[in-house]
């Protein structure tokens, strides 16, 4: 499995893993490896009128695609004088399930069963030493939605990836400036497995049925300049 981003020239990306980071060749396969507990792009964003994208692919499977503009707001301040940082979280490679390709598929309609599409998205409750962000306002399509929730000194970035049989939520909070580095951030995952919703027989699900519940967390990155610890940091599941 590869990921790979396509891009405007004056938007720098990141590929950050276990074993090390690279900046991204524009349109340049990179493999998603196992044993990562997950990946991280990084994206330098001085341009947001472009139609940046990227690519989660496989042979003979159906794409799964990322716009890295979603969710940003104020774009027409955004330039090459003040860009903006944004953290973009890659599940596992177990949890990626790409749809194989069939005649009767496309992109579009992979996940949901014929006629149903995904009606609402749960509000996400995040709470970090008694800091509150409510995650509500989502973009995206498909398998792949976004948010984000910005202060005066982080922007917190949430991405529902939507399976077949389980949904994964990443939330990577970061401090604004550009000068801070990957250990400065909070990564958290949350994984809710479908476990009584119908399948059809191209394994799409009854996407007007979708309610997942995210309570459970694991910590992938730990800020090293915040006093936290595991028991400040919880999410809650409201449904809408």
């Amino acid at each position: 499995m590869y990921l790979s981003v396509n891009f405007y020239l004056n938007n720098i990306y990141l590929y950050q893993k276990n074993s090390g980071a690279v900046i991204c060749k524009n349109d340049f396969a990179y493999p998603i490896t196992k044993n990562e507990e997950y990946s991280k792009i990084t994206a330098i964003i001085s341009n947001a009128k472009s139609n940046d994208l990227i690519s989660i692919y496989d042979n003979d499977h159906i794409n799964i695609t990322i716009n890295p503009l979603w969710s940003l707001k104020n774009k027409d301040s955004i330039t090459t004088d003040n860009p903006i940082k944004k953290n973009i979280l890659v599940p596992p490679l177990e949890n990626i399930s790409l749809v194989q390709k069939d005649p009767d598929l496309n992109a579009i309609n992979c996940l949901c069963h014929d006629e149903t599409h995904i009606i609402n998205i749960p509000d996400i409750t995040l709470n970090i030493n008694d800091n509150i962000y409510v995650f509500d306002e989502w973009t995206g399509y498909n398998q792949v939605w976004c948010t984000m929730k910005e202060n005066n000194f982080f922007y917190t970035y949430a991405y529902l990836y939507i399976f077949n049989n389980q949904s994964i939520l990443l939330i990577s909070q970061t401090q604004k400036g550009l000068e801070n580095n990957h250990y400065f951030d909070l990564d958290i995952m949350s994984t809710y497995t479908h476990t009584d919703i119908i399948h059809d027989e191209y394994n799409r699900i009854n996407c007007h049925n979708y309610r997942p519940v995210f309570s459970d967390l694991n910590i992938l990155n730990f800020p090293l300049n915040q006093n936290l610890n595991r028991s400040s940091v919880s999410i809650e599941t409201t449904q809408k």
